[in-house]
């Protein structure tokens, strides 16, 4: 766990290859594009509505005019994402490293106030985290489950880095995330579509 906190709060981006960091900077294009794309969807119509109404804040929510808390506003770029199944995906978790962990580094990294590079280096270092942090998750249960069990402790990742958490803070936030974070039945939802989809929010 030791060099996984190191891993959270080191990482820089001049440590990544040229191929690394254009591949950050497309999963992000492909992220808002297919949020843009999300926005017409009854989904994100909800939600969106619920995080303003519910979580109030001054944080802009991502293609919306309106305001939320950094909570509330990630949970409805999260759901607005993947309201469209056409975001990053990692095959050896099925499932999504970005979408709910971009929109907590956005909304977070708005609040904190971070630079650009900031935003990136933490962005970079969540897709790692995410891909082994998914990994280590499926192979605990037998059953498929969402990517938001996982996804939810890449995002306090993200968080912890950039909020500029120590790391016995960042360890508390890592436990508390695994800990709550959804392990929905994904296949439930492949057999019964509905909006819950793949727990990004």
């Amino acid at each position: 766990m030791g060099d996984s906190i190191a891993f959270v709060h080191d990482l820089t981006w001049s440590d990544l290859p040229d191929a690394a960091q254009k591949q950050v900077e497309l999963s992000l294009l492909d992220l808002i594009g297919v949020g843009a794309g999300g926005l017409a969807t009854r989904l994100s119509q909800i939600i969106r509505q619920h995080a303003h109404e519910d979580f109030g804040g001054a944080i802009p929510m991502l293609f919306d005019g309106r305001t939320a808390s950094a909570t509330g506003a990630a949970l409805a770029a999260g759901m607005t994402i993947d309201a469209l199944d056409a975001h990053d995906g990692f095959n050896p978790a099925k499932g999504h490293i970005g979408a709910p962990m971009f929109p907590a580094a956005l909304t977070l990294g708005h609040e904190a106030g971070v630079s650009g590079r900031s935003f990136l280096e933490a962005i970079a270092m969540g897709y790692e985290f995410g891909a082994r942090a998914s990994v280590a998750q499926h192979a605990t249960v037998p059953d498929y489950h969402t990517s938001g069990s996982w996804g939810a402790v890449t995002a306090a990742a993200a968080g912890a880095r950039l909020l500029g958490m120590d790391r016995d803070a960042t360890r508390h936030a890592l436990g508390i995330a695994e800990y709550h974070g959804p392990r929905s039945q994904m296949m439930r939802c492949i057999d019964h579509p509905t909006m819950v989809k793949d727990g990004a929010g």
